[in-house]
């Protein structure tokens, strides 16, 4: 059987970079199956809190024959996968807070110094801030689009490092905006995604007799930042 993964979940595996994966939360083990046939990653766990997708998952693995390769796993986030000699960790299609519980409960992550390839579905700057206060460095961020949605995903790291940042930066992502010219077209999605939040959320504020001058100063940066 063969599987053609979604741009967002193509992005996601294009990053991966070791031989051993965790995807948390799985997508049916589409993502373990990919990078297992292409010969990409060696093994992997497909791991998710609810037993109906790992179900799914495991009848996808048996139809590829790769009951041998990957493994599933029903566990709420990280939880006791730190026995596994993990590369990589793909934690996709969760909302930021989410992940950044995941994180929290998994301290293994920041001893291994394992890559962890993150795609948060909402509160990335939430995200993104966390990343940055808890010595984590985003050493890339790529954009997927699908379906005129726009996603970004980041390649993480934990360095020990704690890096300054401002609100822009914390929306966009520092890698994003030095980078914007490489892909420009869909930076200006991006861009565009948050500059349509924060326009209905002024409109929001004043209605409600609040201030706005702060929301309207990065408003007017994100407009700025467009290539």
């Amino acid at each position: 059987m063969e599987f053609s993964l979604s741009n967002r979940l193509q992005a996601v595996a294009d990053l991966v970079c070791g031989d051993y994966l965790i995807d948390v939360g799985t997508d049916h083990a589409m993502l373990p199956i990919y990078l297992v046939k292409n010969k990409i990653v060696k093994n992997a766990i497909a791991s998710d809190i609810n037993k109906a997708p790992l179900t799914k998952a495991e009848i996808n693995i048996k139809i590829n024959h790769l009951d041998g390769s990957i493994k599933t796993v029903l566990t709420p986030g990280l939880k006791g996968l730190e026995k596994h000699p993990v590369t990589d960790i793909s934690i996709a299609g969760l909302g930021g807070l989410n992940i950044i519980e995941i994180l929290e409960e998994a301290d293994f992550v920041k001893r291994q110094n394992i890559h962890l390839i993150l795609q948060p579905m909402q509160h990335i700057a939430e995200l993104r801030k966390y990343l940055y206060d808890n010595g984590y460095e985003i050493e890339k961020e790529v954009f997927a689009s699908e379906e005129s949605k726009i996603y970004q995903i980041m390649s993480v790291t934990y360095s020990g490092k704690f890096e300054e940042y401002c609100d822009k930066e914390l929306v966009l992502g520092k890698y994003s905006i030095e980078n914007k010219k490489q892909n420009p077209e869909l930076f200006n999605m991006f861009c565009d995604k948050f500059i349509y939040y924060y326009n209905d959320k002024i409109k929001g504020l004043k209605i409600g007799g609040k201030d706005t001058k702060l929301d309207e100063k990065l408003l007017s940066e994100l407009m700025n930042e467009k290539v």
